[in-house]
């Protein structure tokens, strides 16, 4: 998929979805434990939140990396697993939610 960095995991890991709300992003993508990773990006692109779900939902720690460039990096810490998931996002990838009524940047 565009705008992912695939950093070794398999397709069915690659798979990102990609909102957009008014003034909010969520991005989440699957860690090699098959955690689903979420972040929440304000417009900037930066990380305001972090959490995993696998089975429970558990806070996760996230940062955003390289948010000046048009293709931008964002790094998890699994609290499932201890690993690091690094996963590179296109800023333009960034699409409205569904009857959110916001334009695509």
């Amino acid at each position: 998929m565009a705008g992912l960095k695939g950093g070794g995991c398999t397709p069915a890991q690659q798979e990102l979805w990609l909102t957009m709300s008014a003034e909010r992003s969520t991005i989440h993508s699957a860690c090699e434990c098959q955690a689903i990773l979420y972040a929440s990006l304000d417009d900037k692109n930066l990380v305001v939140g972090a959490w995993a779900v696998q089975g429970i939902r558990e806070k996760a720690s996230a940062q955003s990396i390289g948010t000046e460039r048009a293709r931008f990096d964002v790094s998890w810490l699994c609290p499932f697993c201890g690993r690091h998931a690094l996963r590179r996002f296109d800023a333009a990838a960034l699409r409205p939610a569904a009857g959110s009524g916001v334009a695509a940047p």
